[in-house]
């Protein structure tokens, strides 16, 4: 049971993906012990871009959607979300 609510845990609240070109990123937020982690990545996964911690949910979800907000301004497009 233990292991089961540990992938739980570590599953974003919230992940964007967006396409520039031939380019992907994944903004996304998540739970991470206390704190709310905002987080923009390759698509791949390989390479972290920004991150930032925040006490509050409501803090981290502003914040990413002023990042998708600016991506999408610099041309950025939305391939999915969840």
């Amino acid at each position: 049971m233990e292991r089961t609510r540990s992938r739980a845990s570590r599953r974003p609240l919230l992940r964007w993906s967006l396409r520039h070109g031939r380019r992907q990123l994944t903004c996304q937020v998540e739970r991470a012990g206390g704190r709310y982690r905002v987080s923009v990545r390759t698509h791949e996964g390989r390479e972290q871009l920004f991150e930032n911690r925040f006490d509050r949910s409501l803090q981290a979800f502003q914040r990413h959607a002023a990042l998708v907000g600016d991506l999408r301004a610099m041309g950025w497009t939305i391939v999915t979300y969840r």
